[in-house]
């Protein structure tokens, strides 16, 4: 597939990460816009680079913001966000002073505000990966409650997430493999096939998922493909992988390549985007035909790994269905014989 893609695809699997945290207000009093929602960041030991998160009050009213560092980690089992309470990473600061954490600043309604933060790493800093989150505690600087004669206070939190990666050459070190497999041996003809895929990393650093799952079945040449969205999948942590078929893919790719015409057009690409990816993204995949009937083999291939798998699809319901006809109307016949007999 197209480069163009597989970076759009990229890009929207790290705005997967979400932190625990109540969001600010999609209303129109409290609405704040905040990008990148998650930063992926290499630096080598002994160097700096700037990484802006820039704000912008989509609301009405002024809002009074207070920037917060604290680490997260994900959970193990589900690659989601855990916040921490606060954080040890040290040379990640505001402008190139770490004790401006914690000062608010205000951003008045249709007005942007850019965050500069800025990375410094020690010669001597030890090589990993480090999760950092900016957490924006907004707080609405008071609406007038003129029935009850009080004001009301609007408050929330939104996050960027950064992913630090110190690395002398920038090379990456992640390492996909496959976590689990789950896959039934024998299902019902009618019943369709569920699978799901579990990737795990352990590698050095994040890396995205990828790779692809066929479907065939003798005797027909035809292969069902899979492809799986990269997704990141951090250090030491696994999450379930996420595809689409084929030929939602080649729909994705004729949307993107629509991208510049409809922005030109003043036409919200990315919330159609957002809406094709939330209807057609699977997790929890389900090959399903009219009737299943034979072997069916599944090759899944990820990062360097590939397995194939066997299905047996036989029709026990229409089997149970025969045999029990007979019985039913043996029984039906024994009915209304007894029914008869009483009149």
């Amino acid at each position: 597939m197209i480069k163009k893609i597989l970076l759009t695809l990229l890009l929207l699997s790290l705005g997967r990460l979400k932190a625990h945290s109540v969001l600010a207000q999609s209303t129109d009093a409290l609405s704040i816009n905040i990008s990148p929602p998650v930063s992926y960041l290499y630096v080598k030991p002994g160097a700096g680079i700037s990484a802006p998160i820039y704000l912008e009050n989509q609301g009405r009213y002024t809002l009074r913001v207070t920037p917060q560092l604290v680490d997260f980690w994900p959970n193990q089992e589900t690659g989601q966000v855990i916040l921490k309470q606060s954080s040890s990473f040290k040379h990640l600061s505001i402008a190139g002073d770490y004790h401006a954490w914690g000062k608010e600043f205000i951003i008045r309604p249709g007005e942007s505000y850019t965050l500069p933060l800025t990375i410094a790493i020690p010669a001597d800093f030890p090589q990993e990966e480090y999760y950092l989150s900016v957490l924006f505690n907004v707080e609405q600087m008071l609406i007038p409650d003129l029935e009850n004669n009080a004001n009301t206070i609007l408050s929330g939190v939104v996050a960027s997430h950064l992913i630090v990666s110190v690395n002398l050459d920038g090379s990456d070190r992640s390492k996909i493999i496959v976590k689990d497999f789950k896959l039934p041996k024998i299902v019902d003809s009618l019943m369709g096939i569920n699978f799901q895929v579990w990737a795990k990393n352990i590698g050095l650093n994040a890396g995205p998922i990828r790779g692809k799952l066929m479907i065939s079945h003798w005797p027909s040449p035809k292969e069902d493909i899979y492809e799986f969205y990269p997704d990141m999948v951090l250090a030491g942590s696994q999450r379930q992988a996420r595809g689409m078929s084929e030929e939602n893919l080649l729909n994705l790719k004729t949307l993107s390549e629509q991208e510049e015409l409809m922005l030109a057009n003043d036409q919200d690409f990315f919330e159609l985007q957002s809406k094709f990816l939330e209807k057609n993204l699977l997790a929890d995949f389900s090959y399903k035909k009219a009737f299943l009937l034979g072997a069916y083999d599944f090759r899944l291939e990820l990062g360097e790994e590939a397995q194939v798998e066997r299905v047996i699809a036989l029709p026990f319901s229409i089997i149970i269905i025969i045999i029990a006809l007979p019985v039913f109307y043996r029984f039906l016949i024994f009915l209304i014989k007894s029914i008869a007999i009483k009149k």
